[in-house]
């Protein structure tokens, strides 16, 4: 025997075998390859919300179609004719007025009406208008020169001097400013409805 006593594995061209089995509380190796984990598609989580997107987009869509119709036919309803304007035809005319405020326009050289009459035989007085207003329309030219207050309706007579006519129009200004506005917030109004819509619709769709 030889001393001190040498490892058989320590040797060249010896090397340890592992056991067969492992022994009782050992640990197996690992694999040298692990295994890689295994990719899917992912899930589609849908919670019921994108799909009442697109049938809300649509609605908002026609929503915003219908406001942008509603709100040419009011700017077109409101807006002043003043073709249609009662007007003086004489030096001693009468024209067909309601009991409010009426702005009279000048289609002439003349500056004021020289006198006007309620039907009741009230003296109607022109007095001073608030805000200058004017129009150009089927071959008529108006320039406002003050406003009367009607005080019923009636048939009003109308003291003219020679070539001058006179035109009245009741709450012209206000009907512009109306009219204007209404077709300005139905167009942004129906386009901000319109571009959600879209939106909504496109999400909508995505899954």
């Amino acid at each position: 025997m030889t001393y001190p006593p040498q490892d058989p594995y320590s040797q060249p061209g010896h090397y340890p075998q592992p056991s067969q089995y492992p022994q009782a509380g050992g640990f197996q190796q690992p694999s040298p390859y692990p295994q890689q984990p295994q990719y899917g598609a992912p899930a589609v989580i849908d919670d019921g919300r994108r799909s009442r997107k697109r049938p809300l987009g649509v609605a908002l869509i026609i929503a915003a179609i219908a406001l942008f119709i509603v709100a040419i036919v009011v700017a077109i309803a409101l807006f002043p004719r003043p073709g249609g304007f009662p007007r003086t035809s004489g030096t001693n005319s009468t024209v067909e007025l309601t009991a409010g405020t009426w702005t009279v326009f000048a289609e002439g050289q003349g500056s004021r009406p020289i006198g006007i009459e309620a039907p009741d035989g009230t003296v109607v007085t022109v007095g001073p208008q608030f805000s200058s207003s004017n129009y150009t329309i089927g071959g008529r030219s108006g320039t406002s020169v003050g406003s009367i207050e009607a005080p019923v309706d009636g048939t009003y007579t109308v003291v003219t001097a020679p070539g001058d006519t006179f035109a009245f129009g009741q709450n012209f200004g206000r009907d512009i400013t109306v009219s204007i506005l209404s077709g300005i917030l139905g167009f942004f109004g129906g386009a901000l409805l319109f571009i959600v819509g879209v939106v909504l619709v496109v999400m909508g769709k995505r899954r």
